[in-house]
């Protein structure tokens, strides 16, 4: 596959297709653990892009970081330690009725998971199955302190069930582990913090890591953003390292990680990622905070830089260019010179226009409301497994952030001067009109329900 080539975009006349978006909550409390919203809808198919992006076909958007349903080891009662355990006030857990309960709580669970890895039971969960296992959370939760020894202990013992599609819309996770570490995050408080810290290092997916640092950033804030950095940049180089997997697993919680935490020296670590990741790592690096990737992003777009980068960067510094200087200054300089070629013009027509591309399947991201789900577009590339969603930020729906939109674009129209540029920035010129008449209409944006 030739990196650099690029496909002319398509208009799809294909029937809309089911997407599922996944919002994720960004609440500690014990509500937290039902997980993530699903939110059915229609997207239009999205021109593929140059690394042959694949259109999703009818199918739901896969979930996972692997294969459905991948039973890694059949979860079993989970064995008290021969040791006394003590309470959080110091005291021994023999004969705390509590104690017993979370026992009682975990038994359920465990066998719970063993008739959800069953063959016999494949495809035929029952609801009320599913039901049990959230609520069994839920009051894990509801015991606080006195449940954290026993989900260390089922963490620790690396016991796991990787949920189906269907599995894990029912129960608002994608895997076991994945449950009891949401518990955690119910409970809080450093006891919480410290299994979560302890869980990091061997946390098995990145879906895990995205989850821990959410959790470790809720319970104590900051205190431990350079160890959950340097495990998501860890992770990064080895899933680098291991390329030429044939079925790579979909690393873009990864990304979220160094995005929503990162600091300016985590550009460097995005930058590199890029060779691999073209539309996760320059994604990451246009939402790193006060405009951190803008250099990088500069650097990837220079059409003398190796990797092929440069139209994912000229995207994302399009998104970036109605708010930040440096973007909209080099973007405009390139169209003055002549310097983006034509065909990259048709790609740039939604960034523009205010859409901005956003990981799918997130843990940390919350998506912005949109008024329209036509407005929502999915991209899927083969190489690196990337997929993202193409949403209008807020920004671009209010009258002041679409004037800002309008205000750059008539500015570059006066500097493109291919008629490709030209056509294509009338188009999103249109796009913004047609929302800055919605907006001074008062039409309400589509809330999604986080729960």
């Amino acid at each position: 596959m030739t990196p650099n080539r690029l496909p002319s975009p398509q208009t799809s006349s294909a029937s809309p297709r089911h997407l599922r978006i996944l919002i994720a909550t960004a609440t500690g409390t014990a509500t937290g653990l039902m997980g993530l919203s699903r939110i059915a809808s229609h997207a239009p198919s999205h021109p593929t892009g140059p690394e042959d992006p694949a259109h999703l076909s009818g199918s739901d958007l896969a979930h996972g970081e692997g294969s459905p349903t991948e039973a890694t080891e059949t979860p079993g009662p989970i064995d008290r330690p021969e040791e006394t355990q003590t309470r959080s006030d110091g005291g021994p857990t023999d004969g705390d009725p509590r104690s017993a309960e979370v026992e009682g709580i975990l038994a359920r669970l465990t066998s719970l998971l063993a008739t959800f890895g069953s063959e016999a039971s494949r495809g035929r969960i029952l609801p009320e199955q599913a039901q049990a296992w959230r609520t069994g959370l839920l009051e894990l939760a509801a015991q606080g302190s006195g449940a954290i020894p026993a989900i260390r202990r089922f963490l620790e013992a690396g016991t796991d069930l990787v949920f189906d599609a269907e599995l894990r819309d029912a129960v608002g996770h994608p895997s076991a582990r994945t449950g009891l570490i949401q518990a955690l995050r119910g409970i809080g408080g450093p006891e919480a913090a410290a299994a979560m810290g302890a869980t990091l290092d061997t946390a098995r997916s990145p879906h895990e890591i995205a989850l821990l640092a959410k959790g470790l950033e809720e319970a104590e804030p900051g205190l431990h953003r350079d160890r959950i950095l340097e495990v998501a940049q860890g992770r990064l180089t080895a899933a680098a390292a291991a390329a030429g997997a044939d079925s790579p697993a979909d690393v873009a919680p990864l990304f979220e990680v160094l995005a929503h935490y990162g600091r300016a020296e985590s550009s460097d670590a995005l930058e590199s990622a890029a060779a691999r990741w073209k539309y996760y790592a320059t994604s990451a690096l246009g939402a790193l905070p006060e405009g951190a990737g803008v250099p990088s992003l500069i650097r990837l777009a220079d059409p003398r830089a190796p990797g092929g980068n440069r139209l994912q960067a000229l995207q994302v510094l399009a998104e970036l260019a109605p708010v930040h200087e440096a973007a909209r200054d080099y973007l405009l300089a390139q169209a003055g010179s002549d310097a983006i070629a034509a065909e990259h013009w048709s790609y740039l027509r939604q960034p523009l226009s205010g859409n901005r591309y956003f990981v799918a399947d997130a843990v940390l991201t919350e998506y912005p409301p949109v008024a329209d789900w036509t407005e929502i577009q999915t991209l899927h590339i083969r190489a690196g497994n990337q997929t993202l969603h193409s949403i209008p930020v807020d920004s671009s729906r209010s009258p002041d952030g679409i004037q800002q939109h309008l205000a750059l674009i008539d500015q570059l129209l006066g500097s493109a001067r291919s008629p490709l540029a030209q056509s294509s920035l009338r188009s999103a010129r249109q796009a913004l009109e047609e929302r800055m008449q919605r907006a001074v209409a008062g039409q309400p944006a589509f809330l999604s329900e986080n729960p």
